[in-house]
This record gives structure tokens, sequence and C-alpha cells, in this order.
């Protein structure tokens, strides 16, 4: 009778030892690594920053406290601030028990020309949108702006009776709209106003300041009640193509925002239009139509009109550093 054997016994294989090597387990075979076919073209955030073609965009400031530490741009807000009370978009007030403001901040850009040189440094406070609640700090918000479509139409129109198509820009669009619901916002970072006692103010806004979420839908409002008692009727394919009948000829507004873009046979009746509408807004640019859209409109011999999007694909090429190809 064998004895009996430990419970950790282990039989040996034959032809094993101690000095004699574990054998080595065949590997898989790898594959060779291939990147996407649709991620050619990407390129990250930080390739985009470090990239030379967009030296320029290193030059808007990242913050308000950074913007307020360079003259130019502290400039520009001051001047921002200055035309926000010029206009009486809000009242300063203390907010009320158990409200709460919505948040603002300074938005820097660099304005560009018709061949993209840089013009000037914008600065705008904006509301911050997103932290309003509905059904108490706004309602409706839809806002339709004109369609492509229409604009090449009008362009047709405007090149086959030999009109000149004009463009004239709204100095602080929103700004004109009022404002119906009780919105309370936190005053511009460097602007801030203090009570006798020292605390701190806030906005309780009177008009359609940027960003808030039914800018965009009282600003139309506004621009087209104003349009419709001066004659004008809406197109019913179009809600931003308003046309007026003066006698022989008419007259064609379509609307982008801030932008108009407008044309008539008779130059008298685009003068009296244009009188019409500076007595009621601020102009802050008025000439003849050359960019729309990210499109360059061109007016050539025997009436043309050319649409051009070139120095967009230049500045998309020069973006990704393939200007070259």
């Amino acid at each position: 009778m064998s004895p009996a054997r430990p419970s950790d016994y282990v039989p040996e294989s034959p032809g094993s030892s101690d000095n004699e090597a574990p054998p080595v387990l065949a590997q898989r075979p790898k594959r060779n690594s291939r990147p996407l076919v649709w991620m050619r073209d990407y390129v990250d955030g930080e390739a985009l920053l470090s990239h030379s073609g967009d030296a320029r965009e290193t030059s808007v400031p990242c913050s308000a406290q950074e913007a307020l530490l360079d003259k130019d741009w502290k400039s520009a807000m001051k001047k921002e601030y200055e035309s926000l009370v010029e206009n009486d978009v809000w009242t300063l007030a203390t907010l009320p028990p158990g409200r709460k403001a919505i948040g603002g901040r300074w938005h820097c850009c660099l304005k560009y020309g018709s061949t993209v040189e840089v013009t000037r440094d914008k600065a705008r406070y904006v509301a911050k949108g997103y932290s309003q609640v509905h059904g108490r700090d706004y309602d409706e918000t839809y806002s339709p702006t004109v369609r492509l479509s229409t604009i090449r139409v009008l362009l047709a129109v405007a090149a086959q009776a030999e009109c000149r198509v004009r463009q004239m820009d709204v100095k602080t669009e929103f700004l004109n709209a009022d404002i119906e619901e009780e919105v309370f916002l936190h005053q511009p970072d460097g602007f801030e106003k203090f009570d006798e006692f020292g605390n701190v103010l806030h906005c309780k806004l009177k008009k359609a300041l940027y960003g808030l979420k039914q800018a965009g839908r009282n600003w139309y409002l506004m621009i087209a009640e104003f349009l419709k008692s001066q004659g004008f009727v809406t197109s019913k394919n179009d809600h931003c193509l308003f046309v007026k009948t003066c006698g022989k000829s008419s007259v064609y507004v379509a609307m982008w925002v801030d932008d108009l873009i407008y044309f008539s046979l008779y130059l008298s009746v685009l003068n009296d239009f244009e009188a019409q509408l500076e007595s009621a807004l601020t102009i802050s640019e008025k000439t003849d139509l050359h960019w729309i859209l990210g499109m360059c409109v061109e007016f050539g011999d025997q009436n043309q009109i050319s649409l051009s999007q070139e120095q967009n694909i230049v500045n998309l090429l020069e973006r990704f550093g393939i200007e070259g190809c």
C-alpha cells in the first residue's frame, strides 16, 4: 500500500526537470493599423491653435479680466457699455428676494472688411440665455431669417431690371426692441455700480439684450411692424421679404437679422426709404451690396451680378494648412 500524497502534490510531466525553461506560447500576428478614412481631414483644437494661420485669433482676449488689461480692448468695452447706457437698455435695481439674476459675459472679436483685413476691435456684452427659465424669463423664441434662395432671386431680378442693390446695417439692432418679461442681469465686469450700503446692484432689462432667447424674435417683430406701418407687405413665401409698391416702381427689402438688402428701379424711391428708416433707427453702414452671408457680391458690365466665396475658401485652406495644394 503506497503512502498518502500531500494535498498540494502536482505530478511531473514526462521529461520535465527543474532546469528546463517553460514553453513559449505562440503569439497572434499583429495587423498594421491604418487611420480611418472619414478622419483623414480631422484636426484637433490644439493643432488649430498652434497653426500659424490662426495667429490673428490669438490677439482676442479669452476673458474679461484679460481684456481689461489691454487699453484697446478696454476702450472697445467702454464704447459698448456707453452704448448700452445711451440706449436705456436697463435700470439698476436691487434684486428682489427669491429672484435669481442671469449671468452675462463680454464677447470680444475682430471685425474684418471685405478683403478680410482687420478694421476694428469689437466688444459686446451678451446675456447667458441658457440660464433663462421658460415661463418666467421668456416665452416665444422663434425668429425667421431670409432664405438664401430668396436672395438669389432678388439679385436675378435686380440684374434684369438694371438696379443697384443697396445694403444697410442697423446699429445695435436688438437694443431697439422692448422686452415684456421681467429679467434681471448681472452687471458687466469692470463697470459695476453699488448702492449706498455697498451692495452690488443688478440690471433690470428694458430692451432685448444680445444673448437672450427672445432677443431675435423681439427685433423681428419690431422691424416688421415698422415696415408695415410704412406701407410694406410681407411676402407669403418668405416672411423676411417685404415689398412696397410706389406707383410704377416697387421697393424690395430682404432682412437677415440686422442686415437689410434692398433695391428699387428709381433712386428717389430708395432715398425716401432710407430717410424713413434713418428717422427711426441708427444706421451704422449704408453702401452698395458687396458682402452678404459669407459671399462676395460683384457687379460687372452688362448688368451682371456674380457671387463668390473665394475668400472663405482661402481662409479654410489656410486654417488647415493646405493653401498650397
